[in-house]
């Protein structure tokens, strides 16, 4: 099979068992990735190992500034806080703003209707975490239960929302939920909060 072939003489030919090896470039568009990698790596490494470039922890440094730059959560006292919450509560706006965050992030585990689920059910006077005051449930979304698998929402969701959640929570209380998880915790007398 190699006789049948015409081989250009420019090009060396090898031949080992058998095989022949001609000399073919790459193509073209090959090697101008390959080529534009090059370049590119000496850039990059340039301006990372020897110029300007930020290392990682730089990175990282301004990354955690920018972001406790966007944290303006004012350092409110309980008393405020309550009042706060009192407002959203009695706002059906805002009070349907803290069910859309509860539906989005909560509901998975406590059910659409505060039922319960992997979580538990938040409309009875049954708590595991607190004494069912508005105050104690602003605590446990803020702060979260990380041995039970809640995550702390303080830290990922806006002030606002955690407020607006935590009021749409106080909602929930004495509503009836169309599959109720069975009670968990102590039975506790709901609070006169508002």
């Amino acid at each position: 099979m190699a006789d049948e072939r015409k081989v250009n003489p420019d090009e060396p030919v090898h031949e080992i068992d058998g095989i022949v090896e001609l000399n073919h470039p790459a193509p073209f568009w090959w090697q101008a990735i390959f080529y534009a990698s090059i370049v590119w790596a000496i850039g990059y490494a340039g301006y990372y190992l020897g110029g300007s470039g930020m290392s990682r922890k730089e990175a990282l440094q301004q990354e955690l500034a920018e972001l406790a730059a966007k944290d303006v959560r004012p350092n409110a006292s309980p008393e405020q806080e309550l009042a706060e919450l009192k407002a959203i509560y009695t706002d059906p706006n805002r009070l349907a703003s803290g069910k859309a965050v509860f539906t989005k992030n909560c509901a998975s585990c406590h059910a659409v209707d505060g039922g319960g689920g992997i979580g538990p059910n938040l409309t009875d006077k049954h708590w595991l975490h607190g004494d069912g005051s508005i105050g104690a449930i602003l605590k446990v979304v803020r702060e979260g239960v990380p041995e039970k698998g809640m995550p702390p929402w303080g830290p990922i969701l806006k002030r606002e929302e955690v407020m607006a959640a935590a009021s749409f929570v106080r909602s929930l209380r004495g509503t009836t939920p169309a599959k109720p998880k069975a009670p968990q915790g102590d039975v506790v007398e709901p609070k006169a909060d508002f």
